[in-house]
């Protein structure tokens, strides 16, 4: 932060980025802008100092190690530690390709030492490939470090682009694709236009890239008061949609959906909340539609599956606003003050608790009544009611009352389901899917 400020969800990178630097040079560099260390810490506690001025940081007769931790006010909790790899020194000429890399040990094993020889390993012809750069490595007996190899391919422009695309697929139809990266990596430029290719096999890695537009739709929690304000008193689009969204859900709600976005108490409250992200999402989606930008398919996670359905024509809007505000109201009515959601990094041998999402290896929601919530270590999330959990087959009976009479229909857009975990027939999302979201 000291050196380009607070990079918002890159700024964990950034610390990365810095320590490979310093690796790479030798040298620690100062940290930058204080004038004092804080004191909130107890400096004379420890063997940690803060830099005031750069520091040599030389091979000593061990690898050289740095830890790298990143910290949010949201719950996050990451670190990473680096190990500075061996310099190959290799004299010009020698068709030896030397990799000055950090291995990271979070990251997969994507910072392997390697080198490769372009007579013995078989390098491609880097003449083919002009202006592209790739990311991947290849160990000197050969051997496969990670089971996918990432290509980074970047161009002068757009349609430049898809043509550098074009050449890694044929380049590595006759190139082994770990020494087709590697050579990428360290040879060829950084230009603006960019497009990562990942795949599990040699083909695969760069076969199938259409670079589409998929629109993603998430669950609740990333509400702030007046979210929407710019949008909505600089792009009609949005403003219009916003209105059309809040004409659908003032016969189920009672309350204006403008001055809901601007009430921070209000979007603390479920019923409120919901039916707020979810207008802002759809407005939001068409703007980006209004401008050019067309989804080849959607998908959505909790209540954002009914922003995705919308996008995608599967309902109507006046079908969304009445899944949505119901829904939410009936959580309010018979969920609140009955038990709670937390994040955790792997899911406990036994609890009482629902697993109410997995965002990814590390990241898990659990769901339930508060007593066994206390018995967990995580992230509590600022909610008094447990959505996705057992708890909400209470809701069951007068949900399904409530939302018989939408009508979905058949998508213009594909809609990927995270309940099923497959693509939909979206003339399914009746009122038991709803409840079974």
């Amino acid at each position: 932060k000291s050196n380009i400020g607070h990079a918002q969800a890159a700024a964990g990178v950034g610390g990365v980025i810095k320590m490979v630097q310093a690796m790479r040079h030798e040298v620690l560099p100062a940290t930058l802008h204080v004038d004092s260390p804080s004191p909130h810490v107890d400096w004379s506690a420890g063997a940690v100092s803060l830099l005031t001025a750069a520091r040599e940081w030389r091979e000593v007769g061990r690898p050289r190690r740095a830890a790298v931790s990143s910290f949010g006010v949201s719950g996050t909790n990451a670190h990473v530690i680096l190990e500075a790899g061996d310099d190959d020194v290799v004299e010009r000429g020698s068709g030896v390709v030397p990799a000055r890399s950090a291995a990271v040990s979070s990251f997969g094993g994507l910072g392997t030492n390697a080198r490769v020889s372009s007579e013995a390993a078989g390098a491609p012809e880097l003449s083919d490939l002009p202006e592209t750069i790739g990311v991947g490595t290849r160990s000197p007996q050969g051997a496969r470090q990670s089971g996918s190899i990432p290509f980074v391919v970047t161009a002068k422009s757009a349609k430049a682009l898809r043509a550098r695309v074009d050449q890694v697929r044929e380049v590595v139809q006759r190139q082994p694709a770990e020494d087709v990266a590697f050579s990428l990596v360290t040879t060829r430029a950084l230009l603006d236009h960019r497009a990562v290719l990942v795949g599990a096999d040699e083909v695969e890695g760069v076969a199938d890239v259409e670079g589409e537009v998929c629109f993603v739709f998430p669950g609740q929690g990333g509400q702030w008061p007046g979210m929407a304000n710019d949008l909505i008193a600089q792009e009609p689009a949005f403003a219009d949609r916003m209105r059309e969204c809040a004409e659908a859900l003032e016969p189920h709600t009672g309350w204006d959906l403008f001055q809901a976005v601007n009430d921070a108490q209000a979007l603390q409250q479920v019923d409120k909340v919901q039916p707020v992200l979810w207008a802002v999402m759809v407005s939001l989606a068409h703007l980006y539609q209004e401008r050019g930008v067309r989804p080849k398919a959607v998908v959505g996670h909790s209540q954002g599956e009914i922003a995705a359905a919308v996008v995608a024509q599967a309902l109507d809007i006046a079908d969304g606003a009445r899944i949505v505000a119901l829904r939410s109201k009936l959580i309010a009515q018979k969920l609140r003050n009955k038990g709670g959601m937390i994040v955790v990094r792997e899911l406990p041998k036994e609890t009482a608790l629902s697993i109410a999402a997995i965002n990814g290896p590390t990241s898990f929601v659990l769901s339930g009544e508060r007593e066994a919530l206390d018995q967990i270590e995580g992230k509590r999330l600022p909610v008094d009611y447990a959505s996705h959990s057992q708890q909400v087959e209470e809701l069951r009976e007068d949900l399904l009352k409530a939302l018989e009479e939408i009508t979905p229909n058949k998508a213009e857009i594909p809609f990927f389901s995270t309940v099923d975990e497959k693509w939909l027939d979206t003339t399914e999302l009746n009122a038991e899917y709803w409840y079974r979201n």
